[in-house]
């Protein structure tokens, strides 16, 4: 067989060939159809040799799952009788059980004696299976199963015969394995998949419970998401979760070791002994659950063993194979509602897109109108002074909306392709809020509107405070908001100012008592080409881009902006900016004197504070004559479901407690307070913030900074 050196070289052998060819035709295609024929063996060598090397990996594995005891088995000629067959393959732990030292090469039949009468049948596939019992040479008892493979060899898995109940149980759950990988690759629902998946792995291993955990919240906790318990045990609660942030370890340990497993929860570390306990378990063993093609964690599968039971090494090997299965079907899940959420997003793109065309025809065509109409009646010689001028005014207030509505497109345009430009100087607030109340005034749209009021609100210790700040496209912000506000509020006020300051923040806010906005739609009108609900299209006008350019113009500034809006009642917008730190601290050191607090009248909620908290809370509002109503999360909902009444609340932050908070928030206008011991400070008052909350505190509480925070929320 030619080598590799002589195939590269038979370029040059053939332009030899060429020359001898006018001479010796008949020697030279003697020659090339030797080389064709040599050349053509080694591809097809090579072509095997990649074949069989492919299902030896595949064959390895299938070994794997058998225990490392499994031998391939290729026919000799026709012969059918099992006991013929070559060994091509084998694994560690087949010679031992053979009673041999070299297996390869050599017939079953030099190992196994004549007793045996397996026959395989004609044309074997991957569907057939088989199993007997032999005896080697040595007089040791064998059960042999029989796997067919595509290319019709056989692996045999062997397993010692002499205790048939250990050979049945790993019959059994490698049985188990292809049923579960069955499944997981079936056309079923993905809950549906886990579901069935767990309960067939629980009740074959006699476990207590199967928790599957996966990453929520951008991966900063493992939120349960499928739980498995056997007959007459308990589940967790269905809010449990693994909180990474206090529980370090348990990523790391999965991380490092691919495993968390322990009989006794004291042999784990702290951390994570701490949030097992929490969920009353006790003997457990966890693997990681990967995005396969990424091989970055995304949850967890916990196995509990029955009481009194453990989890042994075998066990163990069955229920990795389980974990690294769930990965894949998650890893397809993942890969699925990422695809369906790009094609929602890409077809409400369209929608939104074709409506923003047909709101920005009309919104053009109207001020258009206008102008040409008015244009035409101008011509009119037998108009009157009063009407030529009033015409005017409607086409010059035409032409300030359609310079408005292009300049909108422009800014939303702008932002969205990062070509916006900030440009920040310093400015007292006092005048700049004044500047703004002058807007409206001067502008009179607020001449002809008895029943509606605008007040500006900034405290005597905020006047003076300056901020550095794009100026034009701060004002922009506030007058585009105060301008909404006007339009949305029949009757009553609309105020705006400085609502509070923290650390190197400062907040305004734009307040009104109008038709309010229902929660459904408090999320979609910072979104581009929103408008509110379509029974408001015909009363008010807009292309629903000025809040999304307010809200991107404030990201750009380095704040943030929300809603809080009851249908009915009014909303207020909140948005943020930051502030230079020497402000801050002239700011905290303005008031060395102590503030006195009295709120005999007033009523406080706690709820999940923990003892020590509770200890220190009771003692510094017991000086304030507040009362206190302390509560877990399930009686805060109750004691509001039944019109209980308070001033305050202040509430623990966890992912169970921020679904309570909207719920809370649902019921009451009361101001709500969220305190955590969170590592990262910005991400937990960004999500408490967004649940609803008025103010969020940092621990420790400092009640200096505490009692403040309530005083400026107290009514």
């Amino acid at each position: 067989m030619p080598t590799d050196d002589a195939i590269s070289g038979t370029t040059n052998i053939r332009e030899v060939l060429e020359r001898l060819r006018i001479k010796e035709p008949s020697i030279c295609s003697a020659i090339e159809s030797y080389i064709d024929n040599e050349t053509a063996e080694l591809h097809s060598a090579r072509s095997q040799q990649a074949a069989a090397e492919a299902e030896l990996a595949r064959t390895r594995m299938l070994c794997d799952a058998c225990g490392q005891s499994a031998v391939l088995l290729m026919p000799d000629s026709d012969d059918r009788l099992l006991m013929h067959w070559i060994i091509a393959k084998e694994t560690p732990v087949t010679a031992d059980l053979l009673e041999t030292t070299a297996c390869v090469g050599r017939q079953l039949s030099d190992f196994l004696t004549s007793e045996t009468e397996f026959r395989v049948p004609d044309g074997v596939s991957e569907n057939f299976r088989g199993t007997f019992d032999a005896v080697t040479i040595g007089g040791k008892r064998l059960k042999i199963q029989v796997f067919g493979q595509a290319d019709g060899s056989v692996v045999c898995h062997i397993v010692d015969g002499t205790n048939d109940n250990l050979l049945n149980l790993h019959y059994q759950r490698f049985k188990l394995v292809g049923e579960v990988l069955d499944v997981v690759y079936s056309a079923k629902e993905n809950d549906e998949i886990f579901e069935e998946v767990i309960e067939r792995v629980g009740a074959h291993f006699a476990l207590k419970r199967i928790l599957v955990f996966l990453d929520k919240q951008s991966a900063t906790i493992g939120q349960l998401s499928y739980q498995w318990t056997a007959p007459g045990v308990g589940g967790v609660p269905a809010e449990s979760h693994v909180p990474y942030a206090e529980c370090p370890s348990w990523l790391k340990m999965l991380k490092d070791n691919n495993m968390i497993k322990a009989d006794n929860l004291s042999l784990l570390p702290p951390d994570v002994a701490r949030v097992l306990n929490g969920m009353g378990l006790h003997c457990i063993c966890v693997f990681p659950l990967r995005r396969v093609q990424a091989n970055v964690l995304c949850g967890s599968v916990l196995f509990e063993a029955a009481d009194g039971a453990t989890i042994d090494e075998q066990e163990v090997r069955y229920l990795e194979i389980v974990g690294t299965l769930l990965s894949g079907h998650i890893t397809r899940k993942l890969i699925t509602d990422d695809l369906v959420l790009q094609k929602e997003r890409a077809e409400e793109a369209d929608r939104l897109k074709s409506s923003f065309l047909v709101n920005v025809s009309r919104d053009i065509r109207i001020p258009m109108n206008n102008i040409i109409g008015f244009s035409d009646l101008l011509a009119d010689e037998d108009l009157t002074q009063t009407e030529r001028e009033e015409f005017l005014d409607m086409i010059n207030k035409s032409g300030q909306d359609l310079i408005t509505l292009i300049d909108n497109i422009i800014d939303i345009s702008k932002i969205e392709t990062g070509q916006m430009t900030i440009k920040k100087e310093e400015i007292q607030l006092s005048p700049l809020l004044n500047d703004i109340l002058a807007v409206f005034q001067n502008n009179h749209l607020l001449d002809d509107r008895d029943d509606l009021s605008l007040q500006i609100d900034i405290a005597p210790k905020f006047s003076d405070m300056k901020i550095r700040t794009d100026i034009f496209k701060f004002r922009q912000v506030f007058i585009n908001i105060v301008d909404n506000a006007i339009k949305f509020t029949p009757s009553g006020f609309v105020k705006f100012g400085v609502s509070r300051v923290w650390n190197d923040t400062i907040e305004f806010y734009v307040q009104d008592t109008g038709i309010g906005i229902p929660e459904s739609q408090q999320e979609l009108i910072f979104q581009r080409f929103i408008k509110l609900d379509h029974k408001y299209e015909n009363e008010y006008n807009g292309t629903g881009l000025g809040l999304p350019i307010c809200k991107g113009i404030i990201e750009m500034l380095g704040g943030s902006m929300r809603v809080v809006s009851v249908p009915g009642k009014g909303s207020t917008f909140y948005f943020t900016h930051p502030l230079q730190h020497k402000y801050v601290e002239s700011l905290n050191n303005a008031h060395d004197t102590k503030p006195t607090y009295d709120w005999a009248d007033k009523t406080i909620v706690i709820v999940n504070s923990g003892a020590q908290d509770r200890k220190y809370l009771d003692h510094v509002l017991s000086a304030t004559g507040i009362s206190i109503v302390w509560l877990d999360v399930t009686e805060a909902v109750k004691y509001f479901e039944d019109d209980g009444e308070a001033d305050v609340m202040l509430i623990e932050l966890s992912p169970v407690t921020l679904e309570t908070i909207v719920r809370i928030k649902g019921m009451t206008e009361m101001p709500i307070v969220a305190q955590s011991q969170g590592e990262n400070v910005e991400r937990d008052r960004a999500m408490a913030m967004a649940a609803g909350c008025a103010e969020y505190i940092a621990k420790p509480l400092n009640a200096n900074k505490f009692l403040p925070a309530l005083r400026s929320l107290i009514k």
